[in-house]
């Protein structure tokens, strides 16, 4: 039964690279999401609407930005919230690992500055908010070699050139 559902799951994921237009459709319905969790007003509703997605009948391509717009509501609902609850962090870079491993094993470039930013930004707001100093450096750490290798290819990327003096201060 499990190789059933896998070589469904598989087969979903190859008809939809087969298909531009839903690729496009899909890619649009995900952009809209996005922009509804970008509101404060309307982030619990475009969330909801990403919930009830079969990320499994995305492509590759566009299950890699499913994770990152998840990642998205998690941040921005801890930025908006009052008492900085870290577990929403958390759940974010879970999002964000999951969007960078789904990345990789797929075989998939990660090549948005963005996205890595996003990843970098969240794992550098959780070491300022955790009350763990070895968690804190070690994020920091993590947070430091993300930057340098994007700023490695990219050496004028403002994102991270802030985020690296945020490092420093």
């Amino acid at each position: 039964m499990k190789a059933t559902l896998k070589e469904s799951t598989q087969q979903k994921t190859r008809t939809n690279l087969q298909n531009p237009k839903k690729e496009r459709q899909d890619y649009q319905f995900l952009t809209a999401i996005k922009e509804m969790i970008n509101s404060k007003s309307l982030r619990e509703e475009g969330f909801n609407k990403l919930q009830q997605v079969d990320a499994d009948t995305l492509s590759v391509k566009l299950q890699v930005y499913y994770h990152y717009i998840k990642g998205k509501y998690f941040v921005l609902t801890f930025k908006d919230s009052n008492d900085k609850d870290v577990e929403l962090l958390q759940y974010a870079n879970d999002c964000y690992s999951d969007m960078v491993s789904f990345a990789y094993k797929n075989k998939f470039s990660l090549k948005e500055a963005k996205s890595h930013f996003a990843r970098a930004y969240c794992k550098y707001l959780i070491a300022t908010y955790h009350p763990s100093e070895d968690v804190k450096n070690k994020l920091f750490k993590k947070v430091e070699q993300i930057s340098d290798r994007i700023l490695n290819y990219n050496p004028d990327n403002e994102s991270f050139l802030w985020l690296k003096a945020q490092l420093a201060s």
